[in-house]
């Protein structure tokens, strides 16, 4: 790479500066007008030249190559008028110019000249982005878009055309700034609450403990608020730095640092980098190289791309797109697009701006991570508000002190075992314990989704995706859990590549083996299958492959002895919405030479074509008005289940022209090709359907080649409900709105429809998958939900632009991948409902008993445990259980769906209720009942906070059901984490009763403790008998 290019990798600035440098020699404005009128006359007199001169007019897409043009007066016919054509005329202005001392004649001109190139050069690009062939003639062909691009389809761009036209946005930029996103981090209600509580903190302790000690509690929850944000940002920033970076070297990888063949300025071809390529240049393309940009097939031979399919390109089908790669043939190209401005730059742009495109999961949990945040900070706030007017009251709390309280010398150890008894002590009354109690639940609430939540999402999708596929999100199976539409091609795992001939149609009857048809006409049926293979013989279409092979095995055809008998004289090809090929053949027999036009093409198209058909004896017959009614109902009936093509041939002299003589045809007959369907497909599409999930078939294919398909695979009324792609785009955007609640199937459909489709479903509520795997598919990829790419033969883009990538191409293994996102998901509520009751309960015994006494039950080193304790032994017992047996009999979740549901919310209210009962009965009443210390009340409430805890595991485990032990056994996981619970709560015990912290139980008061946290269970099983019950009640009403 030239030196330049390695100093400004990512210069924009730097590399649009124009290559003649301007002399700092005095001009006077007056001088600049007069230079410029006159380089204005020399330009319009060249063009005036041009335009008197003769140029020859282009009707369809020209080469370099051809000798001669149809004359069409509608069609551009000159460089002038296909820049008139393409330009929005602009005011000529001198203010343009670059005033003061510099001028060059380069850099002042093009001002207006840039406009004016820009402007066709945008032209152009769209019209390969949008495929548009029409519009190509319209401008006069290739011819017409080199004239457009001030090239040469044989000397390629001048010497000066860099420095007319600017330089080239080949470049990826990151401009990811550490302050904008620490900035975006502060900008929220939480920082703002957060500061709030560490102000109200830094004023109370000022005016409890004075100037000199009262401000460091304050002060060090104010510093921890900034080195969390500084942590969250620091995250956040080197995740974008590091996803952007990945496509940076992506696309440096993908063909950027490679050298490719261009013409310039006449001159011999010579290699560049294709990273130095510019709009304009021919570029030559052979196998085995990639398409380096963006651009237009002027002429070759053979070519075929691969890009998730084989694709040939001609003149018929012209664009490349950056990205394909060169399987077969060779061929020149001119560019239209590079660097950011192809298709694919202007994706990986698209990426690298837009936010994250969150789940509705992930917006779910959100939503209620930010409503008990929010809450969580409120409390602290009111707590710090009561404890000051408790203190300017005079009602002191934590009467103790901070400090430990010696007599003497004291030894190290003492020193230590009396600085943890403070810490394990202090009551969450104090400043000191609210601002750890603040810090350490800020530390679990970092990022949108626990930490525990997130290794129990990783976890699953390792054990589903078991080296059949690769998560490029870590939460795309989780998200495939809301998946609600599924939009694929044939090739998306649909069917399996494969494809028989199942049903022949000959005069009128269907035959078979045991038929018996005349020789004559069945070897006319073979020449005209072996047609298409001598056409394209290095292009594989299935169905030609298909179709060739039954006629081998079936009819005896011998493709080798045909190849060397035949010869194509000439050949055509339809134009969408038609569908047809025919060749003029010649054929070498031992008696001489015959010549038989051939047409091969859909049975509506090829049946209009024809007046005569052969019968199975050979003979020649009209096609009268009841015979072409019995073709017609016969090829509509096969078109059901199959793709049809018709064959037609006629013998000519071979000197007839076949665009006149494709009027009289003789008709021959017709095949029945069936993509072979297995059941497992059709019961995944059922069981899909089943859970709420539709399946649209969206593809360029035509709707005759989709039908079958879609009804083959089970899809519900895929022809009553199958639009074209034409059909759609032409719909208003209320009755396209009305439409995709219904649509099955998309057929001839391009990129921007693919698109549409996607958008207009998920402004209908739904989530969308699409499946994909060519270049092409890659903005509906982008445009979905989740994107996801089948098998290994995906094109790289689309793999790049997709969250999901499945190897073996199975669409069965969708199944498992929702289902396995619907099992997270159901896990997932049930940790959160055994969560809140933890949260709730313990939060509000402080807060009550704080607001009341002035000091609370559970300190906070017990509270931290607690809900460490809670999150990851419960998170393990919880988000580890076996799917249920009707996940997939259930619908998918909705954006309007809740993540806590009133059975949860029921649970919950019903559990925090008796706990929070049982807690304040104990702390009010509990030394004069049971007649112990107010110590052993304290140890007694926290014992019963965990063991409530321990037994609302089971609970948790069915938020519905009443038998809560159902399957129990299968979860083993479930018991390891119900022993180390036990363990935990035991460990904790005996080390606060070691340092004297807390009072010793009784076994009888253990006993007691155990009790009350077996009582959840019947109350659990009452409260969901008594919602049944008024269920029914509410329902018989």
């Amino acid at each position: 790479m030239s030196a330049m290019v390695e100093k400004n990798d990512f210069d924009v600035e730097a590399q649009q500066s124009l290559l003649m440098t301007p002399e700092l020699v005095t001009r006077t404005r007056q001088t600049m007008k007069r230079l410029f009128l006159l380089m204005h006359s020399v330009v319009l007199f060249k063009l005036g030249i041009s335009d008197s001169s003769s140029n020859p007019s282009y009707s369809t897409v020209g080469t370099a190559d051809d000798d001669e043009e149809e004359e069409d007066n509608s069609v551009v016919t000159s460089s002038f008028d296909v820049h008139k054509y393409l330009e929005i005329e602009e005011a000529t202005d001198f203010s343009t110019c670059p005033p003061g001392d510099s001028f060059n004649v380069v850099s002042c001109v093009p001002q207006n000249e840039h406009i004016s190139i820009e402007l066709r050069r945008k032209k152009v690009a769209e019209i390969v982005e949008k495929m548009n062939l029409d519009e190509l003639q319209n401008i006069g062909g290739v011819q017409g878009v080199a004239d457009a691009l001030n090239t040469d389809l044989k000397n390629g761009i001048s010497d000066d055309h860099e420095a007319i036209c600017g330089s080239k946005p080949n470049e990826i930029r990151l401009t990811s700034i550490f302050f904008e996103v620490f900035l975006e981090k502060c900008n929220n209600y939480t920082f703002f609450l957060l500061l709030l509580a560490a102000a109200l903190s830094l004023a109370f302790g000022i005016k409890k403990n004075g100037r000199a000690n009262g401000w460091i509690d304050g002060a060090l929850l104010i510093l921890f608020i900034f080195v969390l944000v500084i942590f969250t940002a620091i995250s956040s920033y080197l995740q974008a730095r590091k996803s952007k970076k990945n496509i940076q070297k992506k696309w440096f990888s993908e063909g950027r640092n490679v050298k490719v063949q261009v013409i310039r300025g006449g001159r011999p071809p010579a290699f560049i980098l294709a990273y130095d390529l510019q709009v304009g240049d021919i570029v030559y393309l052979q196998r085995g190289y990639q398409v380096p940009a963006d651009g237009i097939f002027i002429a070759g031979e053979a070519l075929e791309l691969y890009d998730g399919l084989r694709s040939p390109v001609d003149d018929k089908t012209p664009f490349l797109f950056y990205g394909s790669r060169v399987i077969n043939g060779y061929a020149r190209m001119i560019v239209t697009s590079v660097g950011m401005e192809t298709v694919w730059g202007e994706m990986m742009s698209k990426a690298m701006e837009s936010p994250d495109n969150k789940c509705k999961f992930e917006v779910l949990f959100t939503k209620l991570s930010t409503w008990v945040d929010f809450t969580g900070l409120l409390i602290s706030i009111l707590l710090l508000i009561a404890l000051f007017i408790r203190y300017v009251l005079g009602e002191r709390d934590d009467e103790d002190g901070d400090g430990p309280q010696t007599r003497g010398e004291p030894t190290p150890l003492k020193i230590i075992l009396d600085a943890i008894k403070v810490i394990m002590r202090g009551s969450k009354g104090t400043m000191r314990v609210l601002t750890t109690l603040l810090s350490v639940s800020l530390v679990g609430i970092m990022e949108g989704v626990p930490v525990v939540i997130s290794i129990a999402i990783t976890y699953w999708s390792r054990q589903t995706l078991a080296h059949q596929g690769l998560e490029r999100d870590p939460l795309a199976c989780a998200k495939m859990a809301t998946v609600t539409t599924i939009c694929t091609d044939i090739f998306g795992g649909l069917t399996d590549h494969e494809m028989e001939v199942d049903r022949v149609f000959l005069d009128n009857e269907f035959i078979c083996e045991s038929s018996t048809v005349s020789p004559s006409v069945l070897q006319l049926l073979c020449d005209g299958i072996g047609i298409s293979d001598l056409l394209s013989p290095s292009v594989s279409d299935l169905r030609q492959l298909v179709t060739i092979s039954w006629a081998e095995d079936k009819l005896g055809m011998r493709k080798e002895i045909f190849k060397h008998q035949c010869n194509i004289v000439e050949h055509k090809k339809s134009n969408l919405p038609q569908e047809w090929s025919g060749a003029l053949v010649e054929k070498n027999r031992d008696d001489g030479h015959e010549w038989h036009l051939h047409y091969e093409g859909s049975p509506k198209d090829i049946l209009s074509m024809c007046s005569r058909f052969y019968n199975i004896e050979g003979e020649e017959l009209k096609i009268e008005g009841e015979k072409m009614r019995m073709l017609e109902q016969v090829s509509n009936d096969m078109l059901a289940e199959r793709e049809v093509i018709a064959y037609a041939c006629k013998p000519t002299d071979g000197s007839d022209d076949m665009s006149l003589e494709a009027n009289d045809l003789i008709f021959i007959g017709m095949t029945g090709i069936r993509n072979i369907i297995k059941d497992d497909i059709k019961n995944a599409v059922s069981t899909l359907e089943g859970g709420g999930v539709r399946t649209i078939l969206v593809a360029g294919d035509c709707v005759d080649v989709l039908r079958p398909i879609g009804s083959n695979c089970g899809l519900r009324n895929p022809e009553t409900n199958a639009l074209k792609g034409e059909e759609f785009r032409d719909l208003t955007d209320e009755e396209r709105m009305q439409k995709v609640d219904t649509i099955r199937t998309l057929g001839s459909c391009t990129r921007q429809d693919k698109v549409t489709l996607v958008k207009c479903l998920k402004e209908k509520g739904e989530v969308v998958a699409v499946l994909g795997q060519r270049t092409n598919d890659a903005p509906a990829l982008k445009e979905a939900d989740i994107g996801l790419t089948m098998g290994t033969w995906s094109s790289e883009t689309a793999n790049e632009c997709s969250e999901l990538i499945v190897w073996n191409a199975d669409f069965t293994f969708l199944v498992n991948v929702i289902e396995s996102g619907r099992r997270t998901y159901e896990n997932i509520r049930k940790f959160i409902q055994f969560q809140l009751i933890n949260t709730i309960s313990s939060s509000s015994v402080n807060f009550i008993a704080t607001i009341v006494l002035g000091n609370a039950p559970i300190t906070a080193m017990e509270l931290f445990w607690l809900n460490l304790v809670v999150a990851l032994l419960g998170g393990l017992a919880l988000l580890t259980m076996p799917p249920a047996e009707n996940l997939m009999k259930m619908p998918p979740i909705r954006s309007s769906g809740r993540l806590i549901t009133n059975a949860m919310w029921r649970n919950i209210a019903i559990q925090v209720s008796y706990q929070n009962a049982i807690c304040l009965i104990l702390l009010l009443k509990g030394s004069a009942v049971l007649g112990i210390s107010a110590e052993a009340i304290k140890s007694m409430i926290c014992n019963c906070l965990f063991l409530c805890q321990l037994f609302n595991k089971f609970i948790a485990r069915e938020p519905e059901k009443k038998n809560i032990f159902e399957g129990l056994h299968q979860n083993r996981w479930f018991w390891v984490a119900f022993v180390l619970f036990l363990m935990s709560q035991a460990a904790m015990t005996a080390t606060e009763n070691v340092l004297g912290i807390n009072a010793s139980l009784s076994w009888k008061l253990w006993a007691l403790c155990i009790l009350i946290g077996l009582i959840s269970w019947p109350l659990d099983f009452v409260g969901k008998c008594a919602s049944d019950v008024h269920c029914l009640v509410f329902a018989a009403d």
